[in-house]
């Protein structure tokens, strides 16, 4: 996805889209820095690197957890039930080895 024929530009943009963005980029497979990232969609790099913390909360949390969903009625109830520990070690231990970011909250 490139910034001419991707419809990413400076002007602000929702989440969900940088989202799709950053994760359409990273299924290519090629290892890139966030900055790189931030040029090929056109977005501030803060935008990029938020996304990223984003990703990485949510892989840590389905390692743990699976969402599951239970029509009840007219409505769906989403929840979040533990995953066994087994399947869990096997998770973690995929991702070990991975660089994995920690953020510090500004106090801005």
């Amino acid at each position: 996805m490139s910034v001419s024929n991707s419809g990413f530009g400076f002007e602000r943009h929702g989440l969900e889209k940088v989202m799709r963005g950053v994760i359409h980029e990273m299924k290519s497979g090629t290892p890139m820095t966030i900055a790189k990232l931030s040029r090929i969609l056109g977005v501030d790099r803060r935008t990029v690197s938020s996304v990223i913390d984003i990703l990485l909360d949510i892989q840590n949390t389905l390692v743990e957890k699976q969402i599951e969903t239970e029509r009840k009625g007219r409505s769906f109830v989403i929840s979040f039930k533990e995953r066994t520990r087994e399947l869990q070690r096997k998770l973690k231990s995929s991702l070990k080895g991975k660089v994995k970011r920690r953020r510090t909250k500004s106090t801005d």
